[in-house]
């Protein structure tokens, strides 16, 4: 911690995510990872919500409100911090369905690009998924 760290905390954000945040979190760092959210990715957010049980019976309240925290540690810390962050609070039966999501998610547009290879590579160590789990997957 710098000299400022104290005088310039955000309070704002968040220090610990629920369930449905850490889940959401992991989605939009994959969406963020190359710093361009294509129409595809975005779409396929939008297709998770609908499709995926943790999620698609929270309000439109509730919804907004636990992206607008994830969107919250994304600007403040960062793509990294958000992904390690999301993925300290997922339980451990939701990391290989959450891991195999967010594959899709990068692939979304046809292709990896090498700062979403470094993401995924992060979040599987994050989400302790074995190389030959991931390879599956």
């Amino acid at each position: 911690m710098g000299v400022f760290s104290n005088i310039l905390k955000n309070d704002d954000v968040p220090s610990s995510f629920s369930i449905e945040e850490s889940f959401l979190g992991l989605i939009v760092a994959a969406i963020s990872a190359d710093g361009n959210a294509s129409q595809d990715e975005l779409n396929d957010l939008q297709i998770i919500r609908n499709k995926t049980k943790l999620i698609r019976n929270l309000s439109h309240t509730d919804y907004n409100k636990a992206i607008d925290n994830v969107c919250k540690v994304l600007e403040t810390l960062g793509v990294e911090e958000l992904a390690k962050q999301a993925a300290l609070y997922l339980p451990s039966e939701l990391q290989e369905s959450t891991f195999a999501v967010v594959c899709d998610i990068m692939y979304a547009d046809g292709f990896i690009a090498a700062a979403e290879e470094q993401l995924l590579e992060l979040i599987q160590e994050e989400l302790i998924i074995s190389d030959d789990e991931a390879i599956k997957i």
